[in-house]
């Protein structure tokens, strides 16, 4: 959490989003558990929504899981599509609902 908390302050000074790949934030969250100071008495549920606090957004892929067979989920805090979320937009990353079920 440590270096999340690190890499969040650097991103926010310079005004670069920070978006998390959220595939295993499960896992994620219970190496925090066992492996960082602090962290061995919060249940995971509190390490994984303290670890999304720092982002301006995630994205998953939704197949490595084995939840699906294709697809992926982008998030954004951003209530405007501003340039960053249309450069995401162009590399696939994030497309509108409306377009993923058309």
């Amino acid at each position: 959490m440590e270096n999340v908390r690190a890499v969040s302050t650097l991103c926010r000074t310079n005004k670069i989003p920070l978006y998390i790949d959220a595939c295993r934030f499960a896992e994620n969250a219970y190496f925090i558990k066992q492996r960082e100071s602090g962290y061995l008495d919060k249940v995971p549920l509190a390490i994984a929504q303290e670890l999304f606090s720092y982002a301006d957004g995630c994205t998953m892929s939704a197949k490595k899981d084995g939840m699906v067979n294709m697809g992926e989920l982008g998030v954004t805090r951003v209530t405007s599509y501003d340039n960053d979320i249309d450069r995401l937009m162009k590399i696939g990353k994030f497309r509108p609902m409306s377009e993923q079920f058309a």
